[in-house]
Protein backbone atom coordinates (compact mmCIF):
# COMPACT_ATOMS: atom_id res chain seq x y z
CA UNK A 1 0.00 0.00 0.00
CA UNK A 2 2.91 2.25 0.57
CA UNK A 3 3.78 1.92 -3.54
CA UNK A 4 2.33 4.34 -5.85
CA UNK A 5 -0.18 2.89 -7.41
CA UNK A 6 -1.87 6.01 -9.50
CA UNK A 7 1.01 6.06 -12.24
CA UNK A 8 -0.85 3.52 -14.78
CA UNK A 9 2.54 3.38 -16.80
CA UNK A 10 4.85 2.51 -14.58
CA UNK A 11 5.64 -1.08 -14.78
CA UNK A 12 6.78 -3.66 -11.17
CA UNK A 13 8.55 -6.63 -10.70
CA UNK A 14 8.27 -9.01 -7.84
CA UNK A 15 11.43 -11.06 -8.44
CA UNK A 16 10.68 -13.79 -6.37
CA UNK A 17 6.42 -13.80 -7.01
CA UNK A 18 5.90 -17.37 -6.04
CA UNK A 19 2.18 -18.03 -5.89
CA UNK A 20 1.51 -14.30 -7.34
CA UNK A 21 -0.19 -12.80 -3.68
CA UNK A 22 1.63 -9.63 -4.30
CA UNK A 23 1.48 -9.24 -8.09
CA UNK A 24 -2.46 -9.93 -7.63
CA UNK A 25 -2.46 -7.08 -4.35
CA UNK A 26 -0.65 -4.56 -6.85
CA UNK A 27 -2.99 -5.03 -9.81
CA UNK A 28 -6.16 -4.90 -7.54
CA UNK A 29 -4.61 -1.35 -5.97
CA UNK A 30 -3.90 -0.19 -9.69
CA UNK A 31 -7.83 -1.05 -10.83
CA UNK A 32 -9.46 0.58 -7.75
CA UNK A 33 -7.33 3.23 -8.13
CA UNK A 34 -9.04 3.49 -12.18
CA UNK A 35 -6.80 1.73 -13.73
CA UNK A 36 -8.20 -1.05 -16.70
CA UNK A 37 -7.67 -4.71 -15.76
CA UNK A 38 -5.63 -5.09 -19.29
CA UNK A 39 -3.59 -2.41 -18.33
CA UNK A 40 -2.89 -3.55 -14.32
CA UNK A 41 -2.00 -6.52 -15.74
CA UNK A 42 0.30 -5.35 -17.69
CA UNK A 43 2.30 -3.35 -15.79
CA UNK A 44 3.59 -6.14 -13.45
CA UNK A 45 6.10 -8.74 -13.94
CA UNK A 46 7.21 -11.65 -12.54
CA UNK A 47 9.85 -14.01 -12.00
CA UNK A 48 10.29 -17.49 -9.78
CA UNK A 49 12.85 -20.04 -9.31
CA UNK A 50 10.44 -22.56 -9.28
CA UNK A 51 8.18 -23.45 -12.55
CA UNK A 52 5.10 -24.75 -10.37
CA UNK A 53 4.94 -21.43 -8.51
CA UNK A 54 5.26 -19.86 -11.56
CA UNK A 55 2.61 -21.94 -13.44
CA UNK A 56 0.21 -21.31 -10.47
CA UNK A 57 1.17 -17.09 -10.55
CA UNK A 58 -0.09 -17.29 -14.39
CA UNK A 59 -3.36 -19.01 -13.46
CA UNK A 60 -3.77 -17.24 -10.41
CA UNK A 61 -3.62 -13.95 -12.49
CA UNK A 62 -5.68 -14.94 -15.06
CA UNK A 63 -8.63 -16.20 -13.39
CA UNK A 64 -8.59 -13.52 -11.57
CA UNK A 65 -8.24 -10.72 -14.60
CA UNK A 66 -8.86 -12.76 -17.87
CA UNK A 67 -5.16 -11.28 -18.73
CA UNK A 68 -2.28 -13.42 -18.85
CA UNK A 69 0.61 -11.74 -17.03
CA UNK A 70 4.39 -11.77 -17.77
CA UNK A 71 5.58 -14.16 -15.27
CA UNK A 72 8.85 -15.91 -16.13
CA UNK A 73 10.84 -19.05 -14.42
CA UNK A 74 14.19 -17.81 -13.96
CA UNK A 75 16.72 -17.27 -11.29
CA UNK A 76 16.49 -13.52 -10.28
CA UNK A 77 19.83 -13.43 -8.98
CA UNK A 78 21.60 -14.44 -12.02
CA UNK A 79 19.19 -13.07 -14.20
CA UNK A 80 20.29 -10.19 -16.84
CA UNK A 81 17.19 -8.02 -16.85
CA UNK A 82 17.03 -6.20 -20.56
CA UNK A 83 15.02 -3.59 -18.83
CA UNK A 84 14.90 -1.01 -15.94
CA UNK A 85 11.81 -1.19 -13.62
CA UNK A 86 9.90 1.85 -12.42
CA UNK A 87 8.69 -0.32 -9.01
CA UNK A 88 10.15 -3.16 -7.67
CA UNK A 89 8.23 -5.01 -4.87
CA UNK A 90 8.80 -8.57 -3.14
CA UNK A 91 8.93 -10.78 -0.39
CA UNK A 92 11.76 -12.50 -0.77
CA UNK A 93 12.67 -16.12 0.85
CA UNK A 94 14.79 -16.12 3.82
CA UNK A 95 17.90 -18.76 4.23
CA UNK A 96 19.68 -17.68 7.01
CA UNK A 97 23.57 -17.66 6.09
CA UNK A 98 22.55 -17.40 2.64
CA UNK A 99 21.57 -13.79 2.89
CA UNK A 100 19.08 -14.06 0.22
CA UNK A 101 16.74 -11.36 1.21
CA UNK A 102 19.60 -8.97 1.46
CA UNK A 103 20.67 -10.05 -2.00
CA UNK A 104 16.90 -9.59 -3.18
CA UNK A 105 16.70 -5.84 -1.58
CA UNK A 106 20.50 -5.11 -3.46
CA UNK A 107 19.10 -6.59 -6.76
CA UNK A 108 15.71 -4.40 -6.73
CA UNK A 109 18.44 -1.12 -6.31
CA UNK A 110 20.28 -2.77 -9.43
CA UNK A 111 17.07 -2.94 -11.56
CA UNK A 112 15.07 0.17 -10.55
CA UNK A 113 15.30 3.58 -12.49
CA UNK A 114 17.09 6.11 -10.95
CA UNK A 115 13.84 7.86 -8.50
CA UNK A 116 11.89 4.34 -8.77
CA UNK A 117 10.47 2.52 -5.46
CA UNK A 118 12.00 -0.89 -4.27
CA UNK A 119 9.58 -2.28 -1.93
CA UNK A 120 10.73 -5.24 0.24
CA UNK A 121 8.83 -7.13 3.37
CA UNK A 122 11.92 -9.27 5.21
CA UNK A 123 13.56 -10.40 8.09
CA UNK A 124 14.66 -6.95 10.29
CA UNK A 125 17.54 -7.95 11.36
CA UNK A 126 19.65 -5.68 9.09
CA UNK A 127 18.22 -2.93 11.06
CA UNK A 128 19.22 -4.81 14.34
CA UNK A 129 22.50 -6.22 13.90
CA UNK A 130 24.75 -3.36 15.44
CA UNK A 131 28.37 -5.53 14.45
CA UNK A 132 30.41 -2.73 12.68
CA UNK A 133 32.11 -5.29 10.49
CA UNK A 134 29.25 -7.68 8.36
CA UNK A 135 28.91 -9.99 5.12
CA UNK A 136 29.37 -7.78 1.99
CA UNK A 137 25.99 -8.78 0.98
CA UNK A 138 24.72 -6.73 4.24
CA UNK A 139 26.87 -4.44 3.90
CA UNK A 140 25.68 -3.73 0.29
CA UNK A 141 21.93 -3.52 1.52
CA UNK A 142 23.46 -0.98 4.49
CA UNK A 143 24.77 1.00 1.80
CA UNK A 144 22.31 1.23 0.32
CA UNK A 145 19.80 2.31 2.54
CA UNK A 146 22.02 4.89 3.65
CA UNK A 147 22.17 6.13 0.54
CA UNK A 148 18.54 6.22 -0.95
CA UNK A 149 15.88 7.85 0.90
CA UNK A 150 14.38 4.87 2.99
CA UNK A 151 10.93 4.11 5.32
CA UNK A 152 11.27 0.99 7.55
CA UNK A 153 8.36 0.14 9.49
CA UNK A 154 8.42 -2.81 11.06
CA UNK A 155 6.06 -6.02 12.17
CA UNK A 156 5.28 -9.22 14.34
CA UNK A 157 6.30 -12.69 12.76
CA UNK A 158 2.50 -13.56 13.56
CA UNK A 159 1.64 -11.44 10.71
CA UNK A 160 1.90 -14.74 8.60
CA UNK A 161 0.86 -17.57 11.03
CA UNK A 162 3.16 -20.39 10.91
CA UNK A 163 5.86 -18.97 8.88
CA UNK A 164 9.38 -18.63 9.26
CA UNK A 165 11.88 -16.31 10.90
CA UNK A 166 10.44 -16.03 14.13
CA UNK A 167 11.84 -12.45 14.46
CA UNK A 168 10.62 -9.22 13.29
CA UNK A 169 9.94 -8.65 10.06
CA UNK A 170 10.46 -4.95 7.91
CA UNK A 171 8.84 -3.67 5.10
CA UNK A 172 11.26 -1.47 3.75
Amino acid sequence: DTTDNTDFTKHWIDPACGKGSILLAKIKRLIENGCDVKTAVSCVHGVDIDQSQVDHTRVNIQRATGYMPDIMCDNSLKKEFNMKFDGYITNPPYKGQSMLHQQFFNLGVEIVKTGGQVACLQPGIVYLNKKEKTDDKSQTMRDNIKKYKTKVKFISPSAFDNAEPHYDLSIT
